[in-house]
């Protein structure tokens, strides 16, 4: 999958007016679309534009929505582990990065939470340990890095970590262990 520019995003949601940045909307994205969310193009807008003043006639900002979802979609379907997480890349400050990680899982962790996970059907264990990791690294300290070539692996690692780790909670519910099918943006 080949990614918007993250720092164009950045732009594009500063214009119209969105309260997220590039990497929490796409956590958001991928997490609706693993939650099974049928109708995520308003739930996608309601989460730009939580006081409800928005600016829904910007077609670069329908575009870029449409694209991400659809991208995600394709990307986890395929369980090839084509699936990436929209963040910034290694020329922004590592601080950054950091940030934009915690966000992501943030995002992503709202979104899976808007799905209609089976009241009935508890969590399997490697799911609910992902989530759990998913929720640590939402309080990650940009802050805290020591060495830099030893945080820039470690941030290398947890990426991966969570990429494959949403590919393991999209599979899983695509396979109906948790009680649902992804679903598609309308």
């Amino acid at each position: 999958m080949e990614l918007p520019d993250y720092s164009e995003i950045v732009a594009l949601l500063q214009n119209a007016g969105a309260e997220a940045s590039p990497a929490e909307l796409h956590g958001v994205v991928v997490g609706l679309v693993c939650g099974g969310v049928e109708n995520r193009f308003h739930c996608l807008l309601d989460y730009l534009y939580p006081s409800g003043e928005r600016n829904a006639g910007d077609d670069r900002l329908h575009n870029l929505l449409a694209g991400l979802d659809r991208d995600a979609g394709r990307d986890l379907e395929s369980g090839q582990l084509a699936f990436r997480l929209l963040l910034p890349d290694d020329d922004w400050e590592e601080y950054l990065q950091v940030e934009a990680l915690a966000q992501w899982c943030e995002g992503f962790l709202h979104g899976l939470g808007r799905g209609q996970l089976a009241a009935d059907k508890p969590l399997p264990d490697d799911v609910r340990e992902l989530l759990n990791d998913f929720a640590e690294i939402t309080r990650a300290d940009p802050d805290s890095a020591g060495d830099e070539d030893e945080a820039d692996a470690a941030l290398t690692e947890i990426v991966e970590y969570v990429r494959v780790g949403v590919q393991t909670i999209y599979e899983g519910m695509d396979s109906g262990r948790l009680g649902l099918s992804p679903g598609r943006l309308h």
